[in-house]
């Protein structure tokens, strides 16, 4: 299940999509930061833009689960075309502009 929440800009992923599916009219994302709570030690988080470029890579370490937050500060960073491509477990909270 993957879903946008609109009052909050909040895109929350579980699964592969693309985010102009789930929130049309979002061609260009800005995205402030994300927050990733995997669910087991090395799962993975990829997400891509539209030219299938990996755009932003997150891994849970070996050993554990721990959460991982990366944030681009207040301009964001731009995205065309944003689509979560891999996730291995848990949730993703991409926290948009």
């Amino acid at each position: 299940m993957t879903a946008f929440r609109k009052n909050t800009l909040v895109w929350e992923v579980t699964g592969a999509a693309s985010l102009t599916t789930t929130a049309p009219g979002f061609n260009v994302a800005v995205v402030r930061k994300i927050v990733y709570l995997p669910s087991a030690a090395n799962d993975d988080l990829v997400f891509q833009n539209q030219d299938s470029e990996n755009v932003i890579v997150l891994k849970a370490g070996a050993a554990d689960a721990s959460p991982i937050e990366v944030d681009f500060g207040e301009r964001g960073k731009r995205i065309q075309g944003l689509k979560s491509t891999t996730i291995d477990g848990g949730t993703a909270y991409v926290y948009l502009m």
